[in-house]
Order: C-alpha cells, then sequence, then structure tokens
C-alpha cells in the first residue's frame, strides 16, 4: 500500500492552462491600467501608430467608442487600421 505525502499536490492537465490564464488575466489588467492613464490624445496617438495591442485596441473601443477614429471610402465608418489595407486605399 503506497502512502501519499498529503503536501505534495497531483497536476492535472489543466493546472498548465490555468496557469496560461492567470497570466493573460494579469497582463490585462497590466494592459487596461495603462490605457486608463492616458489621455485621449494619447490613446489616440497609440493606436495611429501601432503601439497598442490588440487587447487594448479591443479593450478602448468596448469602452471608449467615440474616441476611435473611423474613416471611410463608400460608407458607413471603418476602422483605420482594417480600411488602409485595402486595394481600395491602396488604389490598387
Amino acid at each position: 500500500m503506497s502512502h501519499q505525502d498529503p503536501q505534495i499536490t497531483q497536476m492535472t492537465a489543466v493546472d498548465p492552462l490555468l496557469e496560461l490564464l492567470a497570466v493573460l488575466d494579469a497582463t490585462r489588467a497590466e494592459e487596461r491600467a495603462e490605457l486608463d492613464a492616458m489621455t485621449t490624445e494619447q490613446r489616440q496617438a497609440a493606436y495611429a501608430t501601432g503601439l497598442m495591442t490588440a487587447y487594448q485596441w479591443r479593450d478602448w473601443y468596448q469602452r471608449y467608442p467615440h474616441e476611435t477614429p473611423l474613416t471611410s471610402l463608400t460608407g458607413p465608418g471603418e476602422f483605420f487600421h482594417i480600411l488602409c489595407k485595402t486595394p481600395e486605399y491602396l488604389g490598387e
């Protein structure tokens, strides 16, 4: 009969995923704090220069939709970072 030390815990297959999610949550909290510390002009400049992470951009759009720059060639506003890569915008 084997006895296990009660202080040794068994890792399950889910544990590494849970650890990764904890790191991602902490990273997102830091990124949100950085976003909140910026002024409107700083957020717009970070977006324009590509310094925002994808999470920051999405969070900015959700929480500050009136600040996000929309542009259009033919209809309702589109996000510039998407529009600027289209053949229409590039003149192709």
